[in-house]
């Protein structure tokens, strides 16, 4: 304010300076050239001429002054309308091509100004002038809007506010920020906001707190493994024990300790999901590992399910982790399982084929197919 009031002091002045000089120089001529035109043309009717040429004289020097001055002050006023809609141009722009909604209203409620991507995205059909929360917005959320506008009014503190809101039938969340315009000096207020979609903001927290909760259950997998495996060492201790001392339970001994390992192999794969543990792969196959389930796959399905494993005896190895391998050919068979509630046959042929991104490496693929009765 102070510095605009000492340059509109500096203006006045500089034109109090040239009216200053325009008096005295004009006053001069007036009270000389008379004078003047007499001692230098005696007779009446030369004086009276001269006189005449002199009053035009006058009037053709005011008229330059007048127009050098009127020529500085209108190119003066063209530099600064350009300036402005230069100044405008630039300003529309920038709200135009803002990726956020900026909003202006009055003290009543009603719209004074929005940019284009707050109304492509809350008023597309209808026409912003005169329109308030109440014809945009659903009842509550105009309603906790206006009491947003009046509290912001009544402290002038910014307000922070999240809705959800339903748009080309998707739902849309929004964060709207809004302050306090003060105007006049502060006699006139407006509320001013910014409305930002946060939506896709909120999906990747939610993927964050997601993964912190996956990082939890892995950590806790791990932690229920280890324990786990410490009790199935001691089972399958005593399982071999059982397995040398009597002969006759040799069978359900056996069945016992694979069971046991099998169970140890999950603990492995529990605790490489918790990355504790190195998965191990080695040379296997398939062929001997679904014999070894073979028998424990039937128990699993059920009797009303008749189990075919087809083995090629010309199958090649392959390199894989064991127990993953294992845990694939028992999620299989009770996918298969579950497709034939009412009974079938379950078949298991390993084929071999090349891979389509490397043809000259071989690859092992293992099919289950059903029959439902």
């Amino acid at each position: 304010m102070k510095s605009g009031a000492r340059s509109g002091l500096s203006v006045n002045w500089n034109a109090l300076r040239i009216v200053i000089i325009y008096l005295l120089v004009a006053g001069l001529w007036i009270l000389t050239s008379d004078e003047a035109a007499v001692y230098l043309f005696p007779g009446k009717d030369l004086w009276l001429r001269i006189s005449v040429y002199k009053g035009l004289f006058f009037v053709l020097v005011t008229s330059l002054l007048l127009y050098v001055l009127l020529r500085r002050t209108f190119a003066s006023m063209e530099r600064s309308r350009q300036a402005l809609e230069k100044s405008e141009r630039l300003f529309a722009a920038f709200m135009d091509h803002l990726p956020v909604g900026v909003f202006l209203k009055c003290g009543d409620g009603t719209y004074i100004f929005a940019n284009e991507f707050w109304k492509r995205s809350f008023s597309p059909d209808s026409t912003l002038e005169g329109a308030r929360a109440s014809d945009l917005f659903p009842a509550e959320t105009a309603l906790a809007f206006q009491r947003d506008d009046k509290a912001t009014l009544e402290d002038g503190r910014v307000r922070e506010r999240n809705f959800v809101l339903t748009l080309s039938g998707k739902p849309t969340e929004w964060m709207v920020k809004k302050f306090p315009v003060l105007l006049d000096g502060g006699e006139t207020r407006r509320v001013g906001g910014v409305a930002m979609e946060i939506t896709e903001r909120r999906r990747l927290e939610e993927q964050l707190r997601q993964a912190a909760k996956m990082e939890a259950v892995g950590q806790l997998a791990g932690g229920i493994a280890h324990d786990f495996n410490n009790l199935l060492t001691v089972i399958n201790g005593y399982a071999e024990l059982v397995q040398m001392r009597q002969a006759d339970a040799g069978v359900a001994a056996e069945e016992i300790r694979k069971a046991g390992e099998r169970a140890a192999a999950l603990t492995r794969q529990l605790l490489a999901f918790s990355r504790r543990q190195i998965l191990k792969p080695e040379i296997v196959n398939l062929n001997s590992i679904i014999g070894g389930l073979e028998s424990m796959l039937r128990r699993l399905i059920g009797a009303h399910i008749t189990l075919s494993a087809q083995l090629d005896p010309n199958l090649k190895p392959v390199v894989a982790d064991p127990s993953q391998v294992e845990q694939v050919i028992i999620n299989m068979a009770v996918n298969a399982r579950d497709a034939m509630p009412m009974g079938g046959t379950s078949r298991s042929p390993p084929i071999t084929s090349k891979s389509r991104h490397r043809p000259t490496v071989s690859a092992l693929v293992c099919r289950t197919a059903t029959t439902s009765c």
